[in-house]
């Protein structure tokens, strides 16, 4: 047996190689990418992502997850559904174009009067969704918690005993 001259090993590698490149065909897919300008408990604000949409979900390095909540038209607020404390500003984020079903996003801010008549986890309850979908408020009774803890003087502007 004759061993193969190196000019046919070359010819066949390459007509092989051209082989994969005629039927290679590229496919592009656009993609929108943004940054984490600040991260807080459990929300950052992104910029760079015109297009996402309210409720969508976007993705964060290490495969953490959030949902567009606050939509502006140079930032957004997203709500972290995951372990965030490595998420920092500068961090890339990518739209995913998914909004999921089901899924229902409370805003509290100042509590009115008749939310004052209650406790302060009546405000949350009122909001629970319907079995099988997932609510996620923007601002934790936790939170609420604490700041009037920090700075008393809150829940005396609401009429309550800052001695709790």
């Amino acid at each position: 047996m004759e061993p193969e001259s190196l000019q046919n090993v070359f010819d066949g590698v390459f007509d092989g190689i051209g082989c994969v490149l005629e039927a290679f065909t590229p496919k592009l897919t656009p993609r929108e990418v943004g940054t984490v300008t600040s991260v807080a408990t459990g929300i950052v604000k992104v910029s760079g992502l015109p297009g996402v949409c309210f409720d969508e979900v976007v993705t964060f390095p290490g495969g953490v997850l959030g949902i567009a909540f606050n939509v502006d038209a140079g930032e957004i607020g997203v709500v972290l559904l995951g372990e965030y404390s490595r998420i920092r500003a500068g961090d890339e984020v990518r739209r995913t174009g998914r909004v999921p079903e089901g899924c229902r996003v409370f805003s509290f801010k100042q509590p009115s009067a008749d939310e004052l008549e209650h406790d302060f986890l009546w405000r949350t309850t009122r909001r629970l969704p319907e079995g099988g979908q997932i609510g996620i408020f923007n601002r934790s009774y936790y939170e609420e918690v604490l700041v009037v803890r920090v700075h008393p003087e809150i829940l005396i502007s609401q009429g309550l005993s800052a001695s709790c």
